[in-house]
């Protein structure tokens, strides 16, 4: 997985001209930029934070990981905005809670499964909507639920 994002922090780079990247593992690359070469490991990535913390030719340093979508809003005056703050998860629809996957104070990642909801005779896999820690749980298996009430509030 970190493969594939240190290429992708890497890929602008190679759109600059005279830059090619060589894979050498997980992780860990080659950048040759410019008629240089820099060996570029990832240490760690915080994608809440949109960091990652690379070593480049053995010299530790944090760089801003974003998108092509986060800088399209950062030059339209929207930065920051590309990170979703939830304050809590509501039924779509009316059902009955078969399950509930998190307690209060467990972290959550963003597509983590919250619940799941049997709704016309279908298991409703609900989850998270966005990375963070779970406040509270509305609900308990075995409960029927309306449209709109509040299942899970995140702190």
């Amino acid at each position: 997985m970190l493969e594939h994002r240190l290429e992708d922090a890497l890929l602008d780079l190679s759109n600059a001209g005279n830059t090619e990247i060589r894979p050498l593992g997980p992780g860990h690359a080659l950048l040759l930029h410019q008629n240089r070469s820099f060996e570029v490991r990832i240490v760690a990535h915080q994608p809440e934070q949109k960091k990652v913390r690379l070593l480049i030719n053995g010299q530790d340093c944090t760089v801003k990981s974003t998108t092509a979508l986060d800088r399209l809003l950062e030059s339209m005056g929207m930065g920051g905005g590309a990170v979703r703050k939830v304050k809590e998860v509501k039924a779509p629809m009316p059902g009955m809670v078969l399950r509930v996957e998190v307690v209060p104070g467990q972290e959550v990642q963003e597509g983590d499964p919250l619940l799941v909801l049997e709704a016309m005779k279908m298991e409703n896999n609900l989850k998270s909507p966005a990375s963070g820690t779970i406040k509270s749980v509305h609900v308990e298996a075995g409960k029927a639920v309306e449209k709109g009430a509040v299942l899970v509030v995140f702190a």
